[in-house]
């Protein structure tokens, strides 16, 4: 049995998705036997078509719903999922929009917390160098 490796892209040419078909496929009518037939397929030909995305556009949240989440923040570092769509319908926000905004801020609130260790060591190696 012989299988044929097709390449199809996906968004750009960077990324590409090798797809395993059977020889015996049909593809626009001819025989895969021939060492010369390679067909290609979009992945919508695939079966598995979606949906076309809107534009993604950056949500620009409120002074009030800000401080809502910074405020659950410092009490509640991780949500549950009870937690989250309680919070996003409090605010007027998706739980997505929640969920997002609440692992952006752990990585900032990881982030503050290196550099202040990193800062103070450097304080303290100079504090040493002077003595």
């Amino acid at each position: 049995m012989r299988f044929i490796y097709i390449s199809a892209r996906v968004r750009s040419s960077k990324n590409q998705l090798f797809l395993l078909l059977d020889p015996f496929t049909n593809c626009n009518n001819r025989h895969p036997s021939t060492s010369s037939d390679i067909c290609t397929q979009s992945i919508h030909e695939q079966g598995r078509s979606r949906k076309p995305r809107r534009p993604w556009t950056r949500a620009v949240f409120s002074n009030l719903q800000r401080k809502g989440l910074e405020k659950r923040f410092q009490v509640q570092k991780y949500l549950t999922k009870a937690d989250r769509h309680q919070l996003a319908a409090m605010l007027g926000l998706s739980d997505n929009q929640v969920k997002v905004w609440f692992q952006n801020r752990r990585m900032k609130w990881r982030q503050e917390a290196r550099e202040s260790v990193t800062s103070t060591n450097n304080e303290q190696d100079d504090a040493s160098e002077e003595s």
